[in-house]
């Protein structure tokens, strides 16, 4: 393979080690960003969603890419489609980071299948990385509340991702084919909190809370009602067993399984103490 991959999200908590990993192994990358800029040893190159005069410019020269959508943008299908348009006008191959349970970005997975272009789907489920990436300051604070109960979740951790993308955006033995990403283990968040809590020697309390006393905290501290009701809805999935299954695609992949709960928390402890 020798056209350069051009990364969406290229900044961002999964783009930025995966620029850093494809890099590392002598790829071309590009790194769409808002600024353009160079990052991380990757060529820089403006993409805005909202500015479809950046989207042809963003494939010039790249033969692969890894489409990652932000989860705050309320409306992607439309931009996504004049996206995948062009990915298939010229052949080029489309990794797209879909999300479980998601009836837009199903959509979307059906889109690319449809488009004759070469494909890969990976459908990661939570992140273990959400415990620093939304949740820092409770953790640190000693008491997380969330909308769940019993439900497990088979945590993935971002690093685990960024393995699987690079190997099936480096190779053609992946081609045609969706994988669903899990951890090897599936947790409560209060068992998952209790493993973080062995690792820094610091006792982090889990408190169940309602649905509607969590939709009405985020919609206080900025987030819309709309988004606000279909974050906290996934929580429902959660309690109801739809993240708790463990699957092998990624071990298919990496040739091995999962980082646990224990080796996101032993690599992460430092920000949990800051």
């Amino acid at each position: 393979m020798a056209g350069k991959i051009l990364i969406f999200g290229a900044t961002g908590n999964i783009g930025t080690p995966l620029v850093t990993a494809l890099v590392a192994r002598g790829e071309s990358v590009k790194a769409a960003s808002r600024s353009g800029r160079d990052h991380c040893g990757a060529e820089g190159v403006r993409f805005d969603l909202d500015d479809t005069s950046t989207f042809a410019p963003a494939f010039e020269g790249v033969d692969r890419a890894y489409l990652m959508l932000p989860g705050d943008y309320p409306e992607f299908e439309q931009p996504v489609a004049a996206i995948l348009d062009i990915a298939a006008q010229q052949g080029v191959k489309v990794v797209f980071q879909s999300v479980v349970h998601a009836e837009p970005y199903l959509n979307t997975e059906q889109r690319l299948r449809d488009s004759g272009t070469p494909f890969v789907i990976l459908r990661p489920t939570w992140f273990i990385d959400n415990f620093h990436i939304y949740w820092l300051e409770e953790v640190k604070g000693g008491e997380l509340r969330l909308p769940v109960k019993h439900g497990r979740t088979a945590f993935i951790y971002s690093r685990d991702i960024v393995d699987a993308a690079v190997s099936v955006l480096t190779s053609n033995q992946f081609d045609g084919q969706s994988f669903d990403l899990t951890g090897p283990e599936a947790l409560t968040y209060d068992a998952a909190l209790k493993v973080v809590s062995d690792v820094i020697g610091r006792d982090i309390v889990f408190t169940s809370r309602s649905v509607e006393d969590h939709v009405e905290e985020l919609v206080s501290s900025g987030m819309s009602r709309s988004m606000a009701t279909d974050f906290v809805h996934a929580f429902v999935d959660v309690e109801n067993g739809a993240m708790e299954k463990i699957i092998p695609d990624l071990e298919s992949i990496t040739g091995r399984p999962g980082r646990t709960v224990r080796d996101y928390a032993i690599e992460n402890r430092q920000r949990f103490l800051a």
